[in-house]
């Protein structure tokens, strides 16, 4: 029985499992049932089990409005496109709900990341190489849908020193 309803199931005695044969819709279900035996006797309910169906992925995440960059000389809040030489800066995506995890897509690529919901930081756990990079973020719901990616931002990642200046006599 779904939600009070008698629906067909499949009953496999070797794993014990009672299967409805049609597909439960989104949303939480009561799932109770009963045994009949040969005599067609039927028994009275069993005690309901409420289970819960997701199959809705969470919206597209907003574009990250910049990044944090902690290290190095020049230190603050950037937009994207500017350039960094903090190789792990924290891309901004903002709050997130208690049981949605992000998961950080450097120039298409997912990499090792932390979010740190305090301040809507996410942050590559290993070092970005030189150059223009391209980041995205998804975000999965507490059933495992995953959004589609954000939209992109640029960063491009400096530590090159600049060459010491040639003096002239």
């Amino acid at each position: 029985y779904v939600d009070g309803v008698k629906v067909e199931a499949e009953y496999d005695a070797a794993t014990g499992y009672l299967t409805p044969k049609s597909a439960l819709g989104e949303g939480t279900h009561s799932i109770t049932y009963k045994v009949v035996n040969s005599t067609g006797n039927e028994s009275i309910s069993s005690k309901p089990v409420e289970i819960t169906i997701d199959t809705t992925a969470p919206t597209k995440p907003t574009t990250p409005t910049g990044f944090i960059d902690d290290e190095g000389e020049k230190k603050g809040t950037f937009e994207p496109g500017t350039e960094t030489d903090d190789t792990t800066p924290g891309i901004i995506v903002g709050p997130l709900h208690p049981d949605e995890e992000t998961t950080l897509y450097v120039d298409g690529k997912e990499v090792e990341s932390t979010y740190d919901p305090d301040t809507g930081e996410l942050k590559p756990t290993h070092p970005l190489p030189e150059g223009e990079h391209e980041i995205t973020y998804t975000v999965t719901d507490g059933a495992g849908n995953k959004s589609e990616p954000s939209d992109p931002i640029v960063i491009i990642v400096d530590t090159t020193a600049p060459e010491k200046p040639t003096t002239t006599p």
